[in-house]
This record gives C-alpha cells, structure tokens and sequence, in this order.
C-alpha cells in the first residue's frame, strides 16, 4: 500500500463522524482526578481503553470526561475491514485493500 492511499485512510478515518460523548453518570472525582469504574484518570490526562474502544479525557475541575470512539470506516468493494488489536486507537476497525481503494456510487 502507497503512501497515498494510507494517507487517504488516514483522512478519511479522521474526516468522518466521530463518537464524542459526556460519561457524566459514573464519575466521581477523587482528590483531584477522576474515578470511572475501577479507572483514576489525571486531570487533563486522557485513558485510552481496548474494550470498549474509546478515549477517556478527565477534566477533574469541571467534573466531566469526555469519551471519544472510533470513526466509522467505508468499505470499498475491493478492500476488507478487520477489527484492530490494541488500546484505543488501535483497536478501531482497519482496511486493507487490493490496489486503489473502488468506491461504488449506489
């Protein structure tokens, strides 16, 4: 695969909608940083997770996280998309095609 067509990927997977959510209702702030499920995150420092695949912000001072997911991935005819392995961004869906990725207009 070209640098092109990663470069391409990489566009595309930042260009499209991304998940972005308040995780108000199980968060606690504790001296300072904040506690989701068993996870203590540093204000202003992010957790980036496997399952579920997201990013966790903390802001202890306002008292929320912010979690981010993955984008939505498209799927050319000539390319297969496989689940990635790994904290979050890793573990987003990836696609690997043959040549240029072919786009079909319905």
């Amino acid at each position: 695969m070209g640098i092109r067509t990663t470069l391409l990927y990489a566009l595309v997977a930042f260009s499209l909608m991304w998940k972005i959510s308040q995780a108000l209702g199980l968060l606690k702030i504790v001296n300072g940083k904040c506690k989701y499920g068993n996870h203590l995150i540093a204000d202003g420092a992010s957790l980036n997770l496997e399952n579920p695949c997201q990013t966790f912000y903390c802001n202890a001072q306002l008292g929320t996280i912010s979690s981010l997911g993955c984008a939505l991935m498209p799927n050319p005819s000539n390319c297969r998309v496989y689940k990635g392995t790994g904290p979050y961004p890793k573990c987003c869906n990836q696609i690997n095609c043959t040549g240029t990725p072919q786009f079909q207009v319905a």
